[in-house]
């Protein structure tokens, strides 16, 4: 992505006229894009079965994970 240099520092780089905005291009619309909706769908597609089978929600699923690969000094 392209950057521009704010030509007054003592102005927001976000001032200023919506012609002067930079947009993503195509590519970086679409990859952008698709990490967003991974993103956003992700933890549903994961909690579902999880909620199925063992009851647990994915934030259950993920705090039990690191406490079961914790050195046992600190779990007991």
């Amino acid at each position: 992505m392209t950057t521009r240099a704010n030509p007054d520092p003592g102005k927001d780089a976000t001032d200023g006229a919506a012609d002067d905005a930079l947009w993503l291009s195509a590519p970086e619309k679409e990859a952008w894009t698709g990490l967003i909706s991974l993103a956003l769908l992700l933890p549903g597609r994961l909690e579902s079965p999880l909620q199925q089978e063992a009851g647990l929600t994915l934030f259950e699923y993920l705090t039990l994970s690191h406490v079961s690969e914790a050195p046992s000094a600190a779990c007991g």
